[in-house]
Order: structure tokens, then C-alpha cells, then sequence
């Protein structure tokens, strides 16, 4: 995985795991910024990169046979909210 795709990662379980707090996400930001400033990462192709990951694994859920109410489907599809409302 290239830095880009590690910190999407990251991001995007970050904010899955968040329940109470934004500690993760926060952090998670914290290393895409010092990434880019560092000229190793745009925040555009990490966001990017991010949703993709999201839309592939509701897709995965979808062709299982899973609801668009399921749980699952859910977080995937708050989750790519999230990021495209704070990374784009």
C-alpha cells in the first residue's frame, strides 16, 4: 500500500470506530496533514481513496444479499458521508 492508501485506511476505521468521541478521526487527520505537508500524499487522492473504499464494501455487502438498512450498509454509507463533507 502506498502512503495515500494507508492513511485513507485509517481514516475510514477511524471514524467506523468512533463512538463517543473524535479522538481517532482527529489523529487520523493529524497524519494525512503532516503527510501533506511533507509533499507525500495530496488530501484530495487520500479522501478519494477513502470513499472508494466505502462504496467497494457496500457493493460487497449489496451483492451478499444485505439491505440497504442493514447496520453494515449503514456505517459504510455514513462513514463516505463524513469524508466527503470534511475532505472535499
Amino acid at each position: 500500500m502506498n502512503p495515500s492508501e494507508l492513511l485513507a485506511a485509517r481514516l475510514r476505521q477511524s471514524i467506523q470506530g468512533c463512538t463517543l468521541h473524535m479522538h481517532g478521526p482527529v489523529q487520523a487527520w493529524a497524519s494525512i496533514e503532516e503527510a501533506r505537508a511533507e509533499g507525500t500524499v495530496r488530501t484530495e487522492e487520500v479522501a478519494k481513496l477513502a470513499v472508494e473504499a466505502c462504496t467497494k464494501r457496500i457493493a460487497e455487502l449489496r451483492e451478499e444479499g444485505v439491505g440497504p438498512d442493514d447496520p453494515r450498509v449503514r456505517k459504510e454509507e455514513l462513514t463516505r458521508a463524513f469524508i466527503e463533507k470534511i475532505l472535499r
